[in-house]
């Protein structure tokens, strides 16, 4: 539904969630397939706002797949709009939409930041990498000392791990990164990206990971293994949340519509807290979750120690893969603080045209302690 004044009206063919009309002068959002069940953003965002004391409001947007390019296209003409965060499945798909990317988003080619200009213009950035760079050195988040040669393994192939490996390959280049992820083609091409930006990397395979993971110096979580409600699939709908990104995972799906179906507020059919698998996922998919926490907990015990775990989930706050990390002793840091940092240097980016000369000298600062307060207080 849309009013007069509406400031959603263009925008709402292409969303799956509902939203009340909204009247703010301007406003941002994040886009996926589904970031209304678990997203962190707009609370962490509409406090920065309302620290800033800018007239604007932030959203989540449901968008599948199939809608994203009209979704984008709306965009353009809605003159509030600030710009976006982008979340899975969408980050590959968004940087060959828009009109303009920073270096670093065409190297990785994928974009989890969009500035809309005052003329409609869409501009891709990431900020993913730098996120997961501070998050494990910068002593403000609570990072831990990288001791060791070893090796970095990076799970997972697509635009997060494009985006952690250039970041990573370029700080600590005398370090070989290793990929692993489903797709060994997909998994080579990450490697690629990394070498043109001057880190060394290799592909590790499913044979191979064994091995490099008793020797590995840290470990990055970047596929949504582990994360929390319903994740569409052209079979149906399937849940990550009770495997752990250490070990294989083999989830099975359920007919989307078949107990998996939301309602407009992101929670399941039965009020609950939030979206559940239904019954017969659980039944089905029991053998296989088995199967994975016991490869994860036993690669976990043989980790040396000080191997240092990033996981960039962040819904929910503790994962099975930093929960076997945190059991066996080694230090751990989740996508919460992923999550902040990127958030805070996006915030100042869409942020920029409404601050202006006015902005607080230590806008980055309040920003950053407004967003954190919220993360602490969902």
């Amino acid at each position: 539904m849309s009013l007069p004044g509406d400031a959603l009206d263009a925008l709402r063919p292409y969303l799956t969630n509902r939203l009340p009309p909204r009247s703010a002068s301007f406003f941002a959002g994040v886009v996926g397939d589904h970031p209304s069940t678990y997203s962190r953003s707009p609370a962490m965002w509409n406090a920065s706002f309302s620290a800033l004391g800018l007239p604007a409001v932030y959203l989540p947007f449901d968008v599948s797949p199939a809608a994203l390019d009209g979704f984008l296209a709306a965009c353009r003409h809605v003159p509030g709009l600030l710009g976006l965060n982008v979340t899975v499945p969408h980050k590959e798909r968004v940087a060959v939409l828009l009109d303009e990317l920073t270096p670093e988003a065409v190297l990785i080619g994928a974009v989890n930041t969009v500035i809309r200009t005052a003329d409609g213009r869409l501009l891709g950035a990431n900020t993913d990498g730098p996120a997961v760079l501070r998050a494990l050195k910068g002593r403000d988040s609570g990072g831990t000392a990288i001791t060791g040669e070893g090796p970095i393994i990076l799970l997972g192939a697509g635009g997060a791990a494009r985006a952690a490996g250039v970041t990573l390959g370029v700080e600590w280049a005398h370090r070989e990164i290793l990929v692993h992820g489903r797709n060994p083609a997909r998994a080579l091409e990450v490697t690629q990206v990394i070498q043109r930006a001057g880190g060394h990397a290799a592909v590790a395979s499913a044979d191979t990971l064994e091995a490099a993971l008793a020797d590995a110096a840290i470990i990055v979580n970047a596929t949504p293994v582990g994360m929390a409600g319903p994740i569409a699939t052209e079979t149906g709908v399937i849940w990550l949340e009770p495997f752990s990104a250490l070990a294989p995972a083999a989830p099975r799906s359920v007919p989307a519509g078949n107990g998996s179906r939301l309602q407009a507020d992101g929670r399941s059919p039965a009020a609950g807290p939030g979206p559940v698998p239904p019954p017969e996922l659980w039944r089905a998919a029991w053998p296989d979750v088995v199967r994975n926490l016991e490869v994860s907990l036993r690669r976990a015990l043989r980790l040396r120690t000080g191997t240092a775990v990033v996981d960039l989930v962040y819904a929910p706050p503790e994962t099975v893969f930093l929960k076997h990390a945190r059991w066996t002793g080694h230090p751990a840091k989740n996508g919460e603080v992923v999550l902040l940092h990127q958030a805070v240097d996006a915030c100042m980016h869409l942020c920029r045209s409404l601050l202006g000369r006015e902005a607080p000298v230590d806008a980055e600062r309040v920003v950053e302690r407004a967003m954190a307060e919220a993360l602490r207080d969902r």
